[in-house]
């Protein structure tokens, strides 16, 4: 339910503002975070990062690697990466509630968020570990970790997102 607006009223089949999807988007990516260091990284083990270090590439103009691991450090990569992963977090957040505007508006929900979650994890499964280097779903090494960490991280931000958006 929206503050301040009686239950039962039109208000509650509205997608969030842009502003609160952002800000859910935010609070996700710190509920991926989370549960990646208390859950899955003691469940399946830790990944191989890099974040910082493929986009601190990108700016000089390289965007894939045979091994991102092996790449030269990018100053402050820790840093780029964490401003990236919750920059990132906040677009998706976004992208979350325009979607929620399409075909018609419909509210936020904890089954709805959890499947775009999911959804989501196609970024780093096709596009980022095969431009790290770690083939296409991170199975280059024919190691299963890598994708279930990441579908794993990617239904943690989306119960997040919808724990945050709940009407």
């Amino acid at each position: 339910m929206v503050l301040g607006t009686p239950a039962g009223t039109e208000q509650e089949s509205r997608a969030p503002s842009l502003g609160s999807a952002a800000l859910a988007g935010v609070l996700a990516t710190y509920a991926m975070d989370l549960a990646g260091r208390r859950v899955i990284a003691p469940a399946l083990g830790e990944g191989s990062g890099g974040l910082g270090r493929w986009i601190g590439h990108m700016f000089r103009g390289q965007f894939t690697h045979e091994d991102i691991t092996k790449a030269a450090p990018v100053t402050h990569e820790a840093e780029i990466g964490m401003v990236a992963h919750y920059g990132i977090g906040l677009v998706l957040g976004l992208g979350y509630a325009l979607l929620l505007r399409v075909p018609q508006q419909r509210p936020s929900s904890l089954p709805r968020a959890l499947g775009y979650g999911v959804a989501t994890t196609v970024f780093p499964w096709f596009w980022m570990f095969p431009a790290r280097g770690q083939g296409v779903l991170g199975l280059r090494d024919g190691d299963l970790r890598a994708p279930a960490r990441a579908l794993c991280a990617h239904a943690a931000y989306g119960v997040g997102l919808g724990l945050a958006l709940r009407p």
